[in-house]
Protein backbone atom coordinates (compact mmCIF):
# COMPACT_ATOMS: atom_id res chain seq x y z
CA UNK A 1 0.00 0.00 0.00
CA UNK A 2 1.49 3.29 -1.04
CA UNK A 3 1.59 5.85 1.77
CA UNK A 4 0.36 9.12 0.26
CA UNK A 5 2.07 11.33 2.83
CA UNK A 6 1.03 14.98 2.85
CA UNK A 7 2.63 17.89 4.63
CA UNK A 8 1.12 21.20 5.61
CA UNK A 9 2.15 24.25 3.62
CA UNK A 10 1.26 27.76 4.61
CA UNK A 11 -0.62 29.68 1.92
CA UNK A 12 0.65 33.25 2.34
CA UNK A 13 -2.12 34.63 0.17
CA UNK A 14 -4.85 34.06 2.74
CA UNK A 15 -3.13 32.80 5.89
CA UNK A 16 -4.89 29.43 5.76
CA UNK A 17 -3.12 26.11 5.98
CA UNK A 18 -3.17 24.29 2.62
CA UNK A 19 -2.18 20.74 1.75
CA UNK A 20 0.76 20.36 -0.65
CA UNK A 21 2.83 17.30 -1.54
CA UNK A 22 6.37 17.47 -0.18
CA UNK A 23 9.43 16.73 -2.31
CA UNK A 24 9.67 13.30 -0.66
CA UNK A 25 6.03 12.63 -1.47
CA UNK A 26 6.55 13.84 -5.03
CA UNK A 27 9.35 11.31 -5.51
CA UNK A 28 7.12 8.62 -4.08
CA UNK A 29 4.32 9.58 -6.41
CA UNK A 30 6.70 9.66 -9.35
CA UNK A 31 7.84 6.10 -8.57
CA UNK A 32 4.24 5.01 -8.10
CA UNK A 33 3.25 6.53 -11.42
CA UNK A 34 6.21 5.03 -13.22
CA UNK A 35 5.31 1.57 -11.93
CA UNK A 36 1.54 1.77 -11.87
CA UNK A 37 0.63 4.21 -14.65
CA UNK A 38 2.90 3.95 -17.69
CA UNK A 39 2.08 6.26 -20.58
CA UNK A 40 0.98 3.35 -22.73
CA UNK A 41 -1.75 2.53 -20.19
CA UNK A 42 -3.30 5.96 -20.50
CA UNK A 43 -5.51 7.38 -23.21
CA UNK A 44 -3.86 8.55 -26.41
CA UNK A 45 -1.70 11.64 -25.92
CA UNK A 46 -2.07 11.72 -22.11
CA UNK A 47 1.38 10.45 -21.14
CA UNK A 48 3.22 13.71 -21.81
CA UNK A 49 0.54 15.74 -20.05
CA UNK A 50 0.71 13.50 -16.97
CA UNK A 51 4.48 13.97 -16.77
CA UNK A 52 4.04 17.72 -17.18
CA UNK A 53 1.32 17.83 -14.51
CA UNK A 54 3.54 16.02 -12.01
CA UNK A 55 6.30 18.57 -12.57
CA UNK A 56 3.94 21.52 -12.20
CA UNK A 57 2.52 20.11 -8.97
CA UNK A 58 5.91 19.52 -7.30
CA UNK A 59 8.14 22.34 -8.51
CA UNK A 60 6.67 25.18 -6.42
CA UNK A 61 7.85 24.89 -2.82
CA UNK A 62 7.52 28.62 -2.15
CA UNK A 63 4.19 30.25 -2.90
CA UNK A 64 2.18 28.39 -5.54
CA UNK A 65 -1.31 29.59 -6.50
CA UNK A 66 -3.77 28.13 -3.95
CA UNK A 67 -6.01 26.82 -6.76
CA UNK A 68 -3.06 24.86 -8.13
CA UNK A 69 -2.34 23.35 -4.70
CA UNK A 70 -5.92 22.16 -4.32
CA UNK A 71 -6.05 20.74 -7.83
CA UNK A 72 -2.76 18.88 -7.38
CA UNK A 73 -3.87 17.33 -4.10
CA UNK A 74 -7.14 16.15 -5.64
CA UNK A 75 -5.54 14.90 -8.86
CA UNK A 76 -2.30 13.31 -7.65
CA UNK A 77 -2.71 12.41 -3.99
CA UNK A 78 -6.41 11.59 -3.95
CA UNK A 79 -6.06 9.35 -6.96
CA UNK A 80 -4.66 6.36 -5.08
CA UNK A 81 -7.03 6.53 -2.14
CA UNK A 82 -10.55 7.85 -2.06
CA UNK A 83 -10.75 8.53 -5.79
CA UNK A 84 -10.54 6.33 -8.82
CA UNK A 85 -7.32 4.33 -9.21
CA UNK A 86 -4.68 6.04 -11.36
CA UNK A 87 -4.96 3.32 -14.02
CA UNK A 88 -8.40 4.74 -14.79
CA UNK A 89 -7.13 8.28 -15.22
CA UNK A 90 -8.54 10.12 -18.23
CA UNK A 91 -7.09 13.49 -19.23
CA UNK A 92 -8.08 13.10 -22.90
CA UNK A 93 -5.58 15.51 -24.44
CA UNK A 94 -5.07 13.30 -27.50
CA UNK A 95 -8.05 14.74 -29.35
CA UNK A 96 -6.46 18.06 -30.21
CA UNK A 97 -5.17 16.86 -33.58
CA UNK A 98 -8.75 16.20 -34.69
CA UNK A 99 -9.35 19.95 -35.02
CA UNK A 100 -6.94 20.15 -37.93
CA UNK A 101 -8.08 16.86 -39.45
CA UNK A 102 -11.78 17.75 -39.43
CA UNK A 103 -10.93 21.15 -40.94
CA UNK A 104 -9.24 19.43 -43.87
CA UNK A 105 -12.17 17.00 -44.15
CA UNK A 106 -14.59 19.93 -44.27
CA UNK A 107 -12.55 21.47 -47.09
CA UNK A 108 -12.61 18.15 -48.94
CA UNK A 109 -16.40 18.09 -48.65
CA UNK A 110 -16.63 21.65 -49.97
CA UNK A 111 -14.65 20.84 -53.09
CA UNK A 112 -16.72 17.69 -53.71
CA UNK A 113 -19.75 19.88 -54.29
CA UNK A 114 -17.78 22.04 -56.71
CA UNK A 115 -16.15 19.10 -58.49
CA UNK A 116 -19.49 17.45 -59.06
CA UNK A 117 -20.67 20.53 -60.92
CA UNK A 118 -17.43 20.68 -62.90
CA UNK A 119 -17.80 17.01 -63.82
CA UNK A 120 -21.25 17.72 -65.25
CA UNK A 121 -19.66 20.16 -67.69
CA UNK A 122 -17.72 17.30 -69.27
CA UNK A 123 -20.50 14.95 -70.25
CA UNK A 124 -23.80 16.78 -70.08
CA UNK A 125 -26.08 15.18 -72.68
CA UNK A 126 -23.81 12.31 -73.68
CA UNK A 127 -22.19 14.05 -76.64
CA UNK A 128 -18.48 13.51 -76.92
CA UNK A 129 -15.96 15.98 -75.66
CA UNK A 130 -15.50 17.90 -72.47
CA UNK A 131 -16.34 21.39 -71.45
CA UNK A 132 -18.89 23.27 -73.46
CA UNK A 133 -19.90 20.78 -76.10
CA UNK A 134 -22.19 18.86 -73.79
CA UNK A 135 -24.35 21.86 -72.92
CA UNK A 136 -24.51 23.91 -76.11
CA UNK A 137 -28.20 23.14 -76.59
CA UNK A 138 -29.08 24.96 -73.37
CA UNK A 139 -28.70 28.52 -72.14
CA UNK A 140 -25.64 30.30 -70.81
CA UNK A 141 -26.80 30.53 -67.20
CA UNK A 142 -27.01 27.61 -64.76
CA UNK A 143 -27.86 27.21 -61.08
CA UNK A 144 -27.28 24.12 -58.96
CA UNK A 145 -27.67 22.73 -55.45
CA UNK A 146 -26.00 19.72 -53.86
CA UNK A 147 -26.14 18.02 -50.46
CA UNK A 148 -23.34 15.93 -48.95
CA UNK A 149 -22.87 13.43 -46.16
CA UNK A 150 -19.58 11.94 -44.96
CA UNK A 151 -19.12 9.21 -42.35
CA UNK A 152 -15.60 8.86 -40.92
CA UNK A 153 -14.06 6.51 -38.34
CA UNK A 154 -10.50 7.21 -37.18
CA UNK A 155 -8.42 4.61 -35.38
CA UNK A 156 -6.76 5.54 -32.09
CA UNK A 157 -2.96 5.70 -31.97
CA UNK A 158 -0.44 6.33 -29.20
CA UNK A 159 -0.59 10.05 -30.03
CA UNK A 160 -4.20 10.70 -31.04
CA UNK A 161 -7.60 9.64 -29.77
CA UNK A 162 -9.85 7.78 -32.19
CA UNK A 163 -13.23 9.20 -33.15
CA UNK A 164 -16.41 8.86 -35.18
CA UNK A 165 -17.42 11.92 -37.23
CA UNK A 166 -20.47 12.84 -39.30
CA UNK A 167 -20.20 15.69 -41.83
CA UNK A 168 -23.31 17.20 -43.40
CA UNK A 169 -23.03 19.88 -46.06
CA UNK A 170 -24.87 21.85 -48.68
CA UNK A 171 -23.62 23.86 -51.67
CA UNK A 172 -25.58 26.41 -53.71
CA UNK A 173 -24.10 27.96 -56.82
CA UNK A 174 -24.49 29.39 -60.26
CA UNK A 175 -22.30 29.77 -63.32
CA UNK A 176 -22.16 31.49 -66.69
CA UNK A 177 -20.91 30.10 -70.00
CA UNK A 178 -18.46 32.81 -71.01
CA UNK A 179 -17.79 31.21 -74.39
CA UNK A 180 -17.91 27.81 -76.03
CA UNK A 181 -14.62 27.05 -74.27
CA UNK A 182 -15.01 28.60 -70.80
CA UNK A 183 -17.43 28.50 -67.86
CA UNK A 184 -17.06 30.55 -64.66
CA UNK A 185 -19.13 30.26 -61.48
CA UNK A 186 -19.54 31.10 -57.81
CA UNK A 187 -20.75 28.81 -55.00
CA UNK A 188 -21.66 29.17 -51.32
CA UNK A 189 -21.34 26.22 -48.96
CA UNK A 190 -22.00 25.18 -45.39
CA UNK A 191 -20.59 22.12 -43.58
CA UNK A 192 -21.52 20.90 -40.09
CA UNK A 193 -19.25 18.34 -38.40
CA UNK A 194 -20.27 16.37 -35.30
CA UNK A 195 -17.42 14.33 -33.83
CA UNK A 196 -17.44 11.97 -30.84
CA UNK A 197 -14.14 10.76 -29.41
CA UNK A 198 -13.65 7.12 -28.46
CA UNK A 199 -13.84 6.03 -24.78
CA UNK A 200 -16.29 8.83 -23.99
CA UNK A 201 -13.38 11.28 -24.15
CA UNK A 202 -15.44 14.23 -25.33
CA UNK A 203 -16.70 15.75 -28.56
CA UNK A 204 -16.02 18.40 -31.18
CA UNK A 205 -18.43 20.42 -33.31
CA UNK A 206 -17.16 22.32 -36.34
CA UNK A 207 -19.17 24.66 -38.57
CA UNK A 208 -17.70 25.88 -41.83
CA UNK A 209 -19.10 28.60 -44.12
CA UNK A 210 -17.35 28.97 -47.48
CA UNK A 211 -17.40 30.90 -50.74
CA UNK A 212 -15.69 29.46 -53.82
CA UNK A 213 -14.94 30.72 -57.32
CA UNK A 214 -14.64 27.96 -59.93
CA UNK A 215 -14.17 27.55 -63.65
CA UNK A 216 -13.84 25.12 -66.53
CA UNK A 217 -11.77 25.66 -69.67
CA UNK A 218 -11.69 23.53 -72.81
CA UNK A 219 -8.48 24.34 -74.73
CA UNK A 220 -9.19 21.69 -77.39
CA UNK A 221 -11.72 19.01 -78.17
CA UNK A 222 -11.91 16.35 -75.42
CA UNK A 223 -9.40 18.12 -73.14
CA UNK A 224 -10.33 20.13 -70.05
CA UNK A 225 -8.87 22.18 -67.22
CA UNK A 226 -10.80 22.80 -63.98
CA UNK A 227 -9.86 25.30 -61.28
CA UNK A 228 -11.30 26.59 -58.00
CA UNK A 229 -10.28 28.93 -55.19
CA UNK A 230 -12.17 29.67 -51.99
CA UNK A 231 -12.27 30.92 -48.44
CA UNK A 232 -14.00 29.43 -45.39
CA UNK A 233 -14.72 30.70 -41.91
CA UNK A 234 -14.55 28.02 -39.21
CA UNK A 235 -16.17 27.84 -35.77
CA UNK A 236 -15.18 25.18 -33.22
CA UNK A 237 -16.87 23.99 -30.00
CA UNK A 238 -14.89 21.48 -27.93
CA UNK A 239 -15.50 19.38 -24.83
CA UNK A 240 -12.80 17.30 -23.10
CA UNK A 241 -13.90 14.88 -20.37
CA UNK A 242 -11.57 14.60 -17.36
CA UNK A 243 -11.46 11.95 -14.63
CA UNK A 244 -8.43 11.67 -12.40
CA UNK A 245 -8.19 11.17 -8.67
CA UNK A 246 -10.97 13.14 -7.00
CA UNK A 247 -11.53 15.26 -10.11
CA UNK A 248 -14.31 14.53 -12.57
CA UNK A 249 -15.82 16.94 -15.06
CA UNK A 250 -15.50 18.51 -18.49
CA UNK A 251 -13.37 21.30 -19.94
CA UNK A 252 -15.14 23.23 -22.69
CA UNK A 253 -13.75 25.61 -25.28
CA UNK A 254 -14.60 27.50 -28.42
CA UNK A 255 -12.50 29.19 -31.04
CA UNK A 256 -12.50 30.33 -34.68
CA UNK A 257 -10.41 29.68 -37.74
CA UNK A 258 -9.79 30.75 -41.32
CA UNK A 259 -9.22 28.52 -44.31
CA UNK A 260 -8.00 29.01 -47.85
CA UNK A 261 -8.46 26.32 -50.48
CA UNK A 262 -7.48 26.06 -54.13
CA UNK A 263 -7.15 23.37 -56.75
CA UNK A 264 -6.50 22.45 -60.36
CA UNK A 265 -7.48 19.45 -62.43
CA UNK A 266 -6.67 18.53 -66.02
CA UNK A 267 -7.68 15.61 -68.15
CA UNK A 268 -8.45 14.20 -71.55
CA UNK A 269 -11.34 11.99 -72.65
CA UNK A 270 -11.48 9.61 -75.58
CA UNK A 271 -14.92 8.74 -76.89
CA UNK A 272 -16.01 5.62 -78.71
CA UNK A 273 -19.73 5.44 -79.33
CA UNK A 274 -21.49 5.88 -75.97
CA UNK A 275 -18.26 5.25 -74.02
CA UNK A 276 -15.89 7.96 -72.77
CA UNK A 277 -12.76 7.47 -70.71
CA UNK A 278 -9.45 9.10 -69.99
CA UNK A 279 -6.77 10.07 -67.45
CA UNK A 280 -6.99 12.91 -64.97
CA UNK A 281 -4.56 14.65 -62.61
CA UNK A 282 -5.50 16.89 -59.66
CA UNK A 283 -3.79 19.26 -57.26
CA UNK A 284 -5.57 20.37 -54.06
CA UNK A 285 -4.24 22.79 -51.42
CA UNK A 286 -5.79 23.68 -48.04
CA UNK A 287 -4.34 26.14 -45.53
CA UNK A 288 -6.04 26.36 -42.11
CA UNK A 289 -5.33 28.76 -39.24
CA UNK A 290 -7.00 28.01 -35.88
CA UNK A 291 -6.96 30.72 -33.20
CA UNK A 292 -5.60 29.97 -29.74
CA UNK A 293 -8.11 29.65 -26.93
CA UNK A 294 -8.59 28.85 -23.24
CA UNK A 295 -10.88 26.14 -21.92
CA UNK A 296 -13.61 26.84 -19.39
CA UNK A 297 -14.58 24.66 -16.42
CA UNK A 298 -14.09 23.94 -12.74
CA UNK A 299 -11.77 20.92 -12.76
CA UNK A 300 -8.55 22.92 -12.43
CA UNK A 301 -7.17 21.00 -15.42
CA UNK A 302 -8.44 23.42 -18.07
CA UNK A 303 -5.81 24.21 -20.69
CA UNK A 304 -4.75 27.20 -22.76
CA UNK A 305 -3.88 26.34 -26.37
CA UNK A 306 -1.70 28.25 -28.77
CA UNK A 307 -2.79 28.87 -32.35
CA UNK A 308 -2.42 26.15 -34.99
CA UNK A 309 -1.39 26.30 -38.66
CA UNK A 310 -2.17 23.28 -40.84
CA UNK A 311 -1.28 22.95 -44.54
CA UNK A 312 -2.32 20.09 -46.80
CA UNK A 313 -1.19 19.61 -50.41
CA UNK A 314 -2.35 16.51 -52.27
CA UNK A 315 -1.70 15.33 -55.80
CA UNK A 316 -3.98 12.79 -57.45
CA UNK A 317 -3.67 10.69 -60.58
CA UNK A 318 -6.51 8.60 -61.89
CA UNK A 319 -8.89 7.58 -64.60
CA UNK A 320 -12.58 8.21 -65.24
CA UNK A 321 -14.98 6.26 -67.43
CA UNK A 322 -18.60 6.96 -68.34
CA UNK A 323 -21.34 5.55 -70.54
CA UNK A 324 -24.18 7.53 -72.14
CA UNK A 325 -27.51 5.77 -72.50
CA UNK A 326 -30.26 7.59 -74.42
CA UNK A 327 -33.80 7.13 -73.12
CA UNK A 328 -37.12 8.64 -74.11
CA UNK A 329 -36.92 11.48 -71.58
CA UNK A 330 -33.18 12.25 -71.82
CA UNK A 331 -29.78 10.69 -71.19
CA UNK A 332 -28.49 8.55 -68.30
CA UNK A 333 -24.75 8.65 -67.61
CA UNK A 334 -23.30 6.12 -65.14
CA UNK A 335 -19.62 6.77 -64.42
CA UNK A 336 -16.71 5.55 -62.31
CA UNK A 337 -13.47 7.14 -61.15
CA UNK A 338 -10.39 5.83 -59.37
CA UNK A 339 -7.57 8.04 -58.08
CA UNK A 340 -4.27 7.47 -56.31
CA UNK A 341 -3.62 10.28 -53.81
CA UNK A 342 -0.32 11.44 -52.32
CA UNK A 343 -0.14 13.88 -49.36
CA UNK A 344 2.88 16.18 -49.72
CA UNK A 345 2.44 18.28 -46.56
CA UNK A 346 0.30 18.02 -43.37
CA UNK A 347 3.31 16.83 -41.37
CA UNK A 348 3.23 15.86 -37.71
CA UNK A 349 2.74 18.96 -35.55
CA UNK A 350 3.70 19.88 -31.98
CA UNK A 351 0.92 21.97 -30.40
CA UNK A 352 1.99 24.02 -27.36
CA UNK A 353 -0.34 24.14 -24.35
CA UNK A 354 -0.28 25.25 -20.71
CA UNK A 355 -2.41 24.89 -17.61
CA UNK A 356 -4.89 27.75 -17.39
CA UNK A 357 -4.22 27.88 -13.61
CA UNK A 358 -0.47 28.11 -14.06
CA UNK A 359 0.69 29.31 -17.51
CA UNK A 360 4.35 29.30 -16.44
CA UNK A 361 4.94 25.83 -17.86
CA UNK A 362 4.35 24.56 -21.39
CA UNK A 363 3.88 21.04 -22.71
CA UNK A 364 3.21 19.87 -26.25
CA UNK A 365 0.74 17.57 -27.94
CA UNK A 366 2.26 15.83 -30.93
CA UNK A 367 0.08 14.67 -33.81
CA UNK A 368 0.58 11.68 -36.07
CA UNK A 369 2.35 11.84 -39.40
CA UNK A 370 -0.21 11.63 -42.20
CA UNK A 371 -0.87 8.61 -44.33
CA UNK A 372 1.04 9.72 -47.42
CA UNK A 373 -0.55 7.38 -49.95
CA UNK A 374 -4.08 6.07 -50.36
CA UNK A 375 -6.80 5.72 -53.01
CA UNK A 376 -10.28 7.15 -53.62
CA UNK A 377 -12.94 5.34 -55.67
CA UNK A 378 -16.19 6.88 -56.97
CA UNK A 379 -19.33 5.45 -58.51
CA UNK A 380 -22.01 7.81 -59.76
CA UNK A 381 -24.85 8.45 -62.12
CA UNK A 382 -26.38 11.56 -63.63
CA UNK A 383 -29.56 12.04 -65.60
CA UNK A 384 -29.93 14.79 -68.19
CA UNK A 385 -33.57 15.64 -68.78
CA UNK A 386 -35.52 18.06 -70.89
CA UNK A 387 -35.61 21.79 -70.33
CA UNK A 388 -32.01 21.90 -69.13
CA UNK A 389 -32.65 19.93 -65.96
CA UNK A 390 -30.07 17.49 -64.58
CA UNK A 391 -29.83 15.36 -61.41
CA UNK A 392 -26.79 13.49 -60.09
CA UNK A 393 -25.73 11.09 -57.33
CA UNK A 394 -22.18 10.06 -56.41
CA UNK A 395 -20.69 7.65 -53.86
CA UNK A 396 -17.06 7.96 -52.77
CA UNK A 397 -15.01 5.45 -50.74
CA UNK A 398 -11.59 5.94 -49.15
CA UNK A 399 -9.37 2.92 -49.80
CA UNK A 400 -6.24 1.64 -48.03
CA UNK A 401 -5.85 4.56 -45.60
CA UNK A 402 -3.76 3.84 -42.49
CA UNK A 403 -6.03 5.67 -40.02
CA UNK A 404 -9.37 6.44 -41.65
CA UNK A 405 -12.41 4.51 -42.82
CA UNK A 406 -14.54 7.06 -44.68
CA UNK A 407 -17.27 7.29 -47.30
CA UNK A 408 -19.19 10.19 -48.82
CA UNK A 409 -22.51 10.48 -50.61
CA UNK A 410 -23.26 13.55 -52.78
CA UNK A 411 -26.50 14.28 -54.58
CA UNK A 412 -27.87 17.31 -56.35
CA UNK A 413 -29.74 19.01 -59.13
CA UNK A 414 -29.07 21.80 -61.59
CA UNK A 415 -31.09 23.89 -64.02
CA UNK A 416 -29.91 25.76 -67.08
CA UNK A 417 -31.56 28.86 -68.54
Amino acid sequence: MVNHERVKMKDTTNGNQRNKPSCRTALGMGLFLALGLPSSAMASGDGDFWDFLLVQCTKNEGNPPPELVGMCNDALVGGGGAGAPPSNAALNTGGLGAQGRTSIAAAAQQRKGIRMRLDELKGGDGSKGGGASADESFGRWSIFASVRYTDTDRDATTLETGYDADLDGITLGGDFRWSDKAVIGLALGYTDTNLDYDRNAGDLDLRSMDITLYGNFTPMANAYIDAYAGYARLEYDTRRRIKIGLISGAAKGDTDGDQLLAGLAAGYEWSHGPWSMGPEIKLDYVSTDIDGYRERGSTGLELSYQSQDIDSLTTSMGVRISYAKAVSWGVILPQARLHYVHERKNDSRSISNSLALDPSGVFTNKTDDPDRDYMIANLGVSAVMRYGLQAFLDYEQLINHDFLDSWTLVGGIRKEY
